[in-house]
């Protein structure tokens, strides 16, 4: 036993050995490829600026370089460039002003790869926050560019007014609830008065989204069980069933949920209850009717609800 383990650990320090000098090798190359990246012929500069993204954050050192090879004159050194800078990450944040001018660049997918990488690069990258927010209006960065604000988190709390109004336009409406969502509590009343949208597809984008905040959020969401439209409702009960125990607050609006005319949403009213365990007592009686409901999946999952109520009771 004891020979096995010495063997084993003289097999990792081999292997770590082996990964550190890889990594120094791959370091090693660097300086190369950001000479390579001021050739004349433009095929060896875009070469130079796809193998530098894949380095990724190995690539750190060429930073300064990648950024000036945006304003390369060929398109595809400038979006390799931009991409390279992504795969860096945060440690390419010097190249944020430089990305900030990318986001203008005539052609479409420069312009597409830096609102990308300015997301990559995070909160680090917030002095870009108002020229995404602007970018929010075009028809193909949009989507882009509401994407990289989530990405920033809290530190984006300044792009919440425009992202609620980016809830309108359907190619943006998704990714924008979710970056709500990811920058945090602070998007809570947007989210919540999106729920009562005359459009049933912002309501129930912003239902899964509210889901992503946490309990606080159960309210808004166990209204949204009572909307006209099936569909906001079974975001709404899949949200609730997501939370679990923190949905707690929801367990009356849950167990009404039980007569919903949709079966998938009272299959889910069921699973969602069971999910919550003993907090939700008060919904024994309505789970013990819909054992005689019409769909057997509603039955069956009325049962394991039930179960899971009284089993934790005994725990």
């Amino acid at each position: 036993m004891r020979a096995t383990l010495t063997s084993l650990l003289g097999m990792t320090a081999l292997l770590l050995i082996g990964v550190a000098a890889a990594a120094d090798k791959d370091t090693e190359k660097v300086p190369g490829l950001i000479d390579l990246l001021k050739d004349q012929d433009e095929l060896n500069r875009i070469k130079a600026a796809r193998d530098l993204a894949d380095l990724g954050p190995k690539a750190k050192a060429a930073v300064p370089a990648l950024s000036k090879a945006l304003q390369d004159k060929n398109e595809d050194v400038r979006a390799f460039a931009a991409f390279a800078l992504g795969k860096i990450g945060p440690d390419a944040k010097s190249a944020v002003p430089a990305l900030i001018d990318a986001l203008k660049d005539k052609q479409s997918k420069v312009r597409s790869i830096a609102a990308d990488t300015l997301g990559s690069i995070g909160p680090d990258a917030k002095e870009a926050i108002p020229a995404l927010i602007a970018s929010l209006k075009d028809e193909d960065l949009g989507p882009r560019a509401a994407n990289s604000l989530g990405r920033m988190g809290p530190a984006a709390k300044e792009a919440i007014p425009d992202l609620a109004k980016a809830l309108q336009k359907g190619n943006v409406r998704a990714i924008a609830a979710y970056a709500l969502a990811q920058i945090g509590p602070d998007s809570m009343s947007v989210l919540t008065e999106a729920t009562r949208d005359k459009n049933p597809d912002v309501r129930a984008d912003a239902v899964v989204a509210l889901g992503l905040l946490g309990k606080e959020a159960v309210p808004a969401i166990a209204k949204a069980l009572r909307d006209k439209d099936a569909d906001v409702r079974l975001q709404a009960v899949g949200a609730l069933g997501k939370l679990g125990k923190q949905a707690k607050e929801a367990v009356r609006d849950l167990a009404d949920s039980l007569n919903d005319p949709d079966d998938e949403i009272r299959v889910r009213a069921a699973r969602a209850l069971g999910g919550i365990g003993p907090d939700a007592k008060d919904a024994v009686k309505a789970l013990t009717g819909a054992l005689q409901d019409k769909n057997v999946d509603v039955q069956k999952a009325a049962a394991e609800a039930l179960e899971q109520i009284k089993e934790e009771k005994k725990k």
